[in-house]
């Protein structure tokens, strides 16, 4: 086994990147999971409550943004990709706000909003006064709500979409797993499901990436979720981190782990080489990372749909991943913005 480690200003040169932008242009790729909206609400602060010792806040802005398994397929809409996503999606006022944001972003839904369900929304509120930056002072989750014959629909109208995108010639899936107990059973059967047609299947799964058993897998754990998933401790140390890469590929018997490592980068690995890689100097300090992974996951999909080298996919990733944390909130960077930043390399 081959092991290599890479300089990311290096690996994210602009003729690198470049290139691998032009690549992925118009890529077709299917995104199943937990379709979250993020609902954002702005506000001033100029007094505190009579009732109670807590600010009171006169809202001002709302907006939305997609979330989830939404946020990734935004991404790799926005870098250029054919992007169909399927999943949970309500036809409530959440579902159709979050419905009108991945439209907007040039994202294409495989089937139409469920009636009788709930989409999970994180709603943020975010205060200021006169002069001073908005900070988030609350957050209040909604989440999924659907019953059995609700949750039939959703895997019957996934599986669809898979068969479809298999028909299509579509090569790479991602299966985005939040982690509701209602959901989990279901993008497990259909990454089984998937990995039996034989895409690749990239899985991001935020508490259960061990139970995804798939020979055509490539697991997206970050350190923490691959500690857990192989009872491993403190992976600060490359060697112990690839260590439990190798443990986790070899325990689910996937082809390929993507782990990352936030501001420390990244590893792959799988049967014949680990590749790891720094993180990026960052030309800002990191704002927000809030959907890092997501855009993580959003540039990998890319990348494997056209049989990229782990080292091309993790160049891509890496620079779509620094762009976003040094925006607020989450963020759909442009070919052309990771373009520009790569030329600050």
């Amino acid at each position: 086994m081959t092991e290599t480690n890479m300089n990311a200003t290096e690996l994210c040169h602009i003729d690198r990147i470049q290139g691998l932008l032009n690549t992925v242009r118009g890529t077709p790729v299917l995104v199943l999971g937990d379709l979250l909206l993020d609902a954002y609400v702005y506000g001033r602060t100029e007094r505190v409550s009579r009732e109670a010792p807590v600010p009171i806040m006169v809202a001002n802005k709302k907006k939305f943004a997609p979330g989830g398994a939404a946020n990734a397929a935004a991404v790799a809409a926005s870098l250029g990709g054919s992007v169909h996503a399927a999943g949970f999606l309500g036809d409530d006022e959440n579902g159709r706000a979050l419905l009108t944001t991945l439209l907007d972003g040039g994202v294409k839904l495989a089937h139409a909003p469920l009636g009788n369900m709930v989409t999970a929304t994180k709603t943020r509120y975010l205060a200021g006064s006169l002069g001073t930056p908005y900070q988030q002072v609350l957050r209040v989750d909604h989440s999924l709500q659907a019953d059995a014959a609700i949750l039939k629909s959703v895997h019957d109208e996934c599986t669809q979409a898979l068969n479809t995108a298999h028909a299509q010639g579509v090569k790479a899936v991602l299966i985005s797993d939040y982690g509701s107990g209602a959901t989990h059973d279901i993008l497990l059967s259909l990454a089984n499901t998937a990995n039996d047609l034989g895409f690749a299947v990239l899985v991001d799964s935020r508490y259960g990436v061990s139970d995804y058993k798939l020979t055509n897998g490539i697991l997206k754990p970050n350190a923490i979720e691959l500690e857990t998933a192989v009872g491993a401790h403190d992976l600060s140390e490359d060697a112990i981190l690839l260590e439990a890469a190798q443990t986790l590929r070899s325990n689910t018997n996937a082809k390929a782990v993507l782990a990352t490592k936030g501001k420390n980068g990244m590893v792959w690995c799988d049967e014949r080489c680990t590749v790891a890689t720094s993180s990026l100097p960052n030309p800002v300090d990191s704002i927000d990372v809030t959907g890092a992974g997501d855009g993580v996951a959003a540039a990998a999909l890319l990348g494997l749909a056209n049989d990229f080298t782990p080292e091309d996919i993790l160049a891509l990733a890496t620079l779509t991943a620094t762009f976003i944390v040094s925006q607020h909130g989450t963020a759909c960077p442009t070919s052309d913005d990771l373009a520009t930043l790569a030329k600050t390399y």
